[in-house]
């Protein structure tokens, strides 16, 4: 997690991330630099929605 968080707080322009890990950074890791990014990719988005994590879904 610590490897993510650098890179987080650097910025970056892509980022793939599952609903809950990107969820978890966008509450926790202070200085989460999103400005830049330009593509974002939610892995297993359908899987998750199917499992019912749609709540997390709209919070992001």
């Amino acid at each position: 997690r610590q490897d993510e968080v650098k890179k987080l707080v650097k910025g970056v322009n892509i980022l793939v991330a599952t609903p809950g890990r990107l969820l978890d950074h966008l509450q926790n890791t202070k200085d989460f630099m999103y400005k830049n990014l330009q593509c974002l990719v939610i892995d297993e988005a359908d899987r998750i929605l199917d499992i019912g994590f749609e709540e997390e879904m709209k919070q992001i």
